[in-house]
């Protein structure tokens, strides 16, 4: 449908805007860019960032962004002049690897390769809980739950679910079914009681969010699967994986 092109190096992440007409992307030339769908080009100048951007993601109310760098810092742009909002004094240890804002849009939370997830105040970029500590090695992804009261977060052994404000585990770990690799990415459905793991077995796995129960499983790509999402309908689910394909699910079926 389209090409967009301003990247001068390798993309690690993309995420919509809530009002699916625009999207964010980061790359590790070290700049972050919004991209209208409707007009075909980039938004406004690339916001630039002293490091390899790893991860980025968007608010709900559609005012903010928020870039995750190699240098471990999370940093939060005002979604339309691309200045800085806050970036906190504290950072990751090792790369920040994936975001996710708080419905709200008050918080957002960090996974990190240094095993931990943090969740931090958009307004004054202070720590507000964690890290979350009990992962045994990169964390890949965390995502907030709907009503922001959970977070789901996995690495190459399991996949946990945490309350968002006390850094404390709400279930016990969850096993995939590939005890070597695990999940790399997580979505929650939009009624905030199934998670979809994309996993590194090459399956798709949704789990019950309230007791870790895999409800359902299947073999979707020919390699590893590093992406997922659901639609905000709960009608498809999408994925990516190293096989070079993106394929689109009935998440009914």
């Amino acid at each position: 449908l389209a090409t967009y092109t301003g990247h001068s190096s390798w993309i690690y992440s993309i995420a919509f805007l809530p009002d699916s007409k625009h999207i964010v992307s980061g790359s590790l030339d070290g700049s972050v860019r919004v991209w209208s769908l409707t007009e075909g080009h980039q938004v406004g100048e690339a916001v630039q960032v002293e490091s390899e951007v790893w991860a980025v993601a968007a608010s709900e109310d559609r005012k903010l962004l928020a870039s995750g760098g190699a240098d471990g810092k999370v940093i939060v742009w005002d979604a339309k002049s691309h200045e800085k909002v806050v970036e906190g004094e504290e950072r990751h240890l090792d790369v920040a690897r994936s975001l996710s804002f708080s419905s709200d849009s008050k918080r957002v939370t960090s996974s990190s390769y240094d095993q931990s997830v943090i969740v931090w105040s958009t307004s004054t970029g202070e720590r507000l809980a964690g890290p979350f500590i009990g992962h045994t090695g990169d964390v890949y992804c965390v995502a907030f739950s709907p009503d922001a009261e959970r977070l789901a977060s996995c690495d190459r052994n399991d996949i946990r679910i945490w309350q968002s404000d006390s850094a404390k585990l709400a279930l016990p770990p969850i096993q995939t079914t590939d005890y070597d690799g695990g999940a790399r990415s997580l979505s929650w459905t939009p009624d905030g009681n199934q998670i979809i793991a994309a996993c590194v077995d090459n399956s798709i796995q949704i789990f019950d969010a309230s007791n870790g129960t895999q409800i359902a499983r299947w073999n979707a790509h020919t390699d590893s699967i590093w992406s997922i999402a659901i639609s905000r309908d709960s009608r498809y689910i999408v994925s990516g994986s190293y096989d070079r394909t993106v394929k689109l699910w009935d998440a009914a079926t």
